[in-house]
């Protein structure tokens, strides 16, 4: 004689309401995560140093008395270097943090990945050359 199979069904859906409940507590691991990110990095000389958010805004800003020496060309060079270096850095954490909450091969992490180098590029642009 087999089992009852209401009670293998029951088994099923305890364990499927186990697996969303997990899956909310990832989430919402991955939002708190997300919310206190920050990334700060800095051009070559560590002359300007740029921080952005979880969403690659600018947060804050530092310019050294040295990188005042460049002019307005040169300083917004390394601005734009830091503000790219920082984004990327973003994005491999972002991917990072979703990895822990979901697993490498997720789907999140695919589509959190995908995002945001779509928005921030996994490679630096050509620099600019001055005029």
């Amino acid at each position: 004689m087999t089992g009852d199979p209401m009670t293998g069904a029951q088994a099923v859906i305890d364990e499927i309401g186990r697996a969303a409940r997990q899956q909310q507590e990832n989430a919402q691991q991955m939002r708190r995560a997300m919310n206190e990110l920050s990334i700060t990095a800095g051009n070559r000389d560590g002359s300007v140093k740029v921080t952005v958010d979880s969403n690659g805004g600018l947060a804050d800003l530092e310019i050294s008395r040295a990188a005042m020496s460049l002019g307005p060309t040169g300083l917004r060079d390394e601005i734009l270097e830091g503000t790219r270096t920082a984004r990327r850095h973003l994005a491999e954490r972002v991917k990072r943090i979703a990895a822990d909450a979901f697993g490498d091969d997720s789907a999140t992490v695919t589509k959190m990945r995908d995002t945001y180098a779509e928005a921030f590029g996994t490679t630096p642009p050509p620099r600019r050359q001055p005029r």
